[in-house]
């Protein structure tokens, strides 16, 4: 989770040498505050840094003052390949009550992470200030559970000035952590950070927090120090987790990898295998008639249960943050529902799209205007998806006949047409490269291969795994941050899934006919 540890406080009056300072301890604080998910399953990203999402984090303060408290948000907001030369990072912007104060630097492998660069804007200075980090920092450490530890050295400049510091964490537990959004299971870490060499010497935080793997920090306490006196908590309390996965392994609880999810068209059950080890479950919502269409529709990052009935247009939703459920007429008969998050606001918005005229209506969730694009017609299918990776869905189709697919990009960039597919082929757009941005694709139903053309430029690939009698159900079960290749047999109700970790491919028994697999 990104966050950091001391926020600049409007009404302070400390001189501006010890504000610096302990400007500069922010940034060293929230370097360390990237903490990786210590012995999660092989593949599984330290969070969902996926472009186009964010956290946000309530935050409380006490010192000599009394409490104060804050808000913080931090967003995905790009891959950047130019900043830090040779390496490939994402950009996280950070902001305060609203206003930007801050932009960091990150590159993974699947065992760490690293941080390069740190730009804060300084209160005293009324500048932009560049905190450089030599060879990177690893910040991270996948290898290690509960009953494990690490150090670590971080060496660079601060506005020209060399420093070094040291590192210390433990991993004490694994163990639940209620926050807003409800409870989760989290590793507790306990660090250490020593100055060496700087503007200071000696322990400058002494921190306990709980880390998600796949989400990341969702709360932190620091207790004073003597370099800073103020004792500070903050808990997560909204998220945008953009990947479009059913992930609903409780009413609580996401982890970031798609589930395993069917739903029965007779009888309106709703059967669940999380992936995160929970019992299997149900839920009863929908019957003959009502097409599932779940999505995170209140925005807290957990998947709700919605049903959409074609007859009367009428959306039935199930919210997982415990608020009534509730019923939006959209729709009727010759709609598709098409739900995305085609505001960007971190919550899927009711949409229908019209196959006669190829027009799509959507009614956003951020309580915009509804509206209509019209994008499309008789002979295309609608393959939503975010294909210029900026967080927001767009509007886009595939034209069964001849395989082209256009694309209307949300961030205002030109429509175009790309050719991939064609008759016989099935669209399976997903992020199969990770880059944060939809690729399309294509199942061949009759041979069973995927035909993948990645955004990121690589080299479009071919993958066999399907066939006759089998529905593709792409999704992110192992939580990388990439589409996996994974098929559903109607018949036997087996699902087969091929991780795009490198994990061994691997078979569920879950479903038959009757049943229809739920992956979005």
């Amino acid at each position: 989770m990104l966050i950091a540890s001391e926020p600049v406080r409007k009404e302070d009056t400390m001189m501006a040498d010890r504000r610096v300072l302990k400007t500069l301890l922010v940034i060293f604080s929230f370097c360390f505050f990237f903490v990786s998910a210590v012995k999660a399953d092989p593949g599984v990203k330290f969070w969902a840094m996926d472009i186009g999402n964010y956290w946000v984090l309530n935050g409380v303060g006490t010192d000599s003052g009394g409490p104060w408290t804050y808000t913080r948000r931090f967003d995905v907001a790009s891959i950047d390949t130019t900043t830090v030369p040779a390496v490939t990072t994402y950009k996280v912007t950070r902001s305060e009550d609203g206003v930007e104060d801050e932009r960091d630097w990150y590159s993974f492998t699947s065992t760490e992470i690293r941080r390069w660069r740190t730009e804060f804007y300084s209160v005293d200075l009324a500048q932009w200030v560049t905190v450089t980090i030599d060879n990177g920092f690893k910040v991270g450490d996948m290898t290690q559970g509960p009953g494990g530890s690490w150090d670590d050295n971080c060496t660079g400049t601060f506005g020209g000035v060399a420093f070094t510091a040291s590192v210390h964490s433990d991993v004490l537990a694994y163990e639940n952590i209620t926050t807003n959004l409800g409870t989760y299971k989290a590793y507790k870490i306990h660090r250490v950070i020593t100055f060496l060499t700087g503007p200071t010497t000696g322990v400058v935080e002494d921190t306990t927090f709980h880390f998600v793997p796949s989400i990341g920090i969702i709360h932190y306490h620091r207790p004073p120090t003597g370099i800073d006196p103020e004792d500070q908590e903050e808990f997560l309390a909204s998220m945008k987790i953009s990947k479009p996965i059913f992930d609903r392994d409780s009413d609580t609880k996401a982890d970031g990898k798609a589930d395993i999810a069917i739903y029965d068209s007779s009888g309106g059950g709703w059967w669940i295998i999380p992936s995160s080890g929970d019992p299997a479950y149900g839920i009863g919502w929908g019957g003959t008639g009502f097409t599932p269409i779940p999505g995170d529709y209140d925005g807290d990052g957990i998947t709700d249960i919605a049903i959409y009935q074609a007859g009367t247009g009428a959306w039935w939703i199930v919210p997982s943050s415990g608020v009534p459920a509730y019923g939006v007429g959209w729709g009727g008969t010759g709609f598709t529902p098409i739900p995305g998050d085609y505001d960007g606001d971190g919550k899927t918005d009711v949409a229908i799209y019209q196959a006669s005229t190829g027009v799509w209506w959507i009614k956003p969730s951020s309580g915009a205007p509804a509206y209509g694009v019209g994008w499309g017609g008789a002979g295309f299918a609608p393959v939503p998806g975010d294909y210029d990776g900026d967080g927001k869905t767009d509007t886009a189709i595939y034209e069964t006949s001849t395989g082209i697919w256009w694309i209307k990009p949300s961030s205002g960039i030109s429509a175009y047409g790309m050719g991939w597919g064609g008759a016989g082929f099935t669209p399976v757009p997903g992020d199969y490269d990770g880059d944060g941005k939809t690729d399309t694709a294509i199942y061949e139903t009759s041979t069973g291969i995927w035909w993948i053309k990645p955004s990121s430029g690589a080299s479009a690939f071919g993958v066999g795994w399907g066939g006759t009698g089998f529905t593709p159900v792409p999704g992110d079960y192992d939580g990388d941050g990439r589409t996996d290749i994974a098929i559903y047999e109607t018949s036997s109700g087996a699902w087969w899934l091929k991780p795009s970790s490198g994990a061994s491919a691997y078979g569920i028994g879950w479903g038959g006919p009757g049943y229809v697999p739920v992956t979005k």
